[in-house]
């Protein structure tokens, strides 16, 4: 018998994004969406903007913390307390905080860079998971989730004629790259009021352009949502398994394409070496972590500085001599 079976659509919960500049109705559209789809339930919020959201209260019941420090782990615990207090739907104002913002991704990383001596490689070791892990509660979430972002200008440089210019391609969300295709219904909005639905799963959505957005825009969207079967109730949750150990090997491939970028393919490979060998490693055996994360951070710091490999080997070997 075959592993697979016929697809099947089921009613399943929203994940909405909407994106635009500061002044274009994020917010309040934002909350026309959430109440729509929390059908009558309670709604959630979680407001970066200094408590500007509630300045809809008198129009929308809802809700919400003002949390201060933006990291991914307030994002999260804020979508799982939503979830184990019967909220309906939580809408997330903005979801560009947790990348940029006072506590953020960005700032997380600058910080671990900071307290590993200016190791950029391995400071987004830390980082990433706890991003993965919002994401994962995001598009996981068993309510609906809407969230809006800011945006910047997105650049490329590009040769022409000889010559390298930057060349504006739009607007692009700030958060990590390609997270707004996360969602079901991707929505940009403009100053003037105005939404374009640019990405959505839902055919009834697609293409839409409407001036002034209201409930009854995003109707087809909750019903396209309702539609199908029920979802087969979800197994109990197995034992949390034990956390898998970074994978040296993995760690060391990472470790190459650092030195690739800062050798050249013909010398990276004999460069990793000299460079682990100042560490203890013998040839034909695999490189601890801590090995790959001493010359991780040596290979960063020449990059930043420009330092030939002479020139970090005899910096390792003062280092190596005056911690003896």
């Amino acid at each position: 018998m075959s592993m697979f079976k016929p697809a099947t659509k089921e009613q399943s919960k929203g994940h909405v994004a909407l994106l635009g500049p500061a002044g274009a109705g994020k917010s309040y559209t934002g909350l026309i969406i959430a109440t729509l789809l929390a059908d009558g339930g309670k709604v959630a919020a979680l407001d970066s903007e200094r408590g500007s959201l509630s300045k809809y209260a008198d129009k929308f019941r809802f809700d919400v913390i003002t949390p201060t420090t933006f990291s991914p782990q307030v994002y999260t615990a804020a979508i799982k307390d939503a979830e184990e207090n019967g909220y309906g739907a939580i809408l997330i104002d903005s979801l560009s905080h947790a990348w940029m913002g006072p506590g953020g991704a960005l700032q997380m990383a600058d910080d671990a860079k900071a307290r590993s001596g200016g190791n950029g490689f391995t400071a987004w070791r830390h980082v990433t998971p706890a991003h993965n892990a919002l994401v994962d509660a995001l598009t996981g979430s068993n309510i609906h989730v809407v969230v809006t972002c800011r945006v910047k200008m997105e650049h490329v440089i590009v040769e022409e004629n000889g010559k390298k210019t930057v060349k504006k391609l739009g607007m692009a969300p700030i958060q990590r790259d390609g997270l707004e295709y996360e969602f079901d219904l991707l929505v940009d909005m403009t100053v003037d009021q105005e939404m374009m639905v640019s990405k959505t799963r839902c055919d009834a959505m697609r293409g839409l352009v409407v001036q002034m957005p209201t409930a009854k825009t995003f109707q087809p969207f909750k019903d396209w949502l309702r539609s199908g079967a029920t979802p087969a109730a979800a197994p109990s949750p197995a034992p949390a398994p034990v956390a898998a150990q970074p994978d040296a090997k993995a760690r060391y491939a990472e470790v190459l394409a650092l030195a690739l970028e800062w050798v050249g393919e013909a010398e990276h490979k004999k460069a990793t070496a000299a460079l682990l060998a100042g560490y203890g490693w013998k040839p034909k055996t695999t490189p601890t972590l801590e090995q790959l994360d001493a010359v991780a951070g040596l290979i960063d710091m020449a990059l930043r500085n420009g330092m030939t490999l002479a020139g970090v080997i005899e910096r390792q070997t003062a280092a190596a001599g005056g911690a003896a």
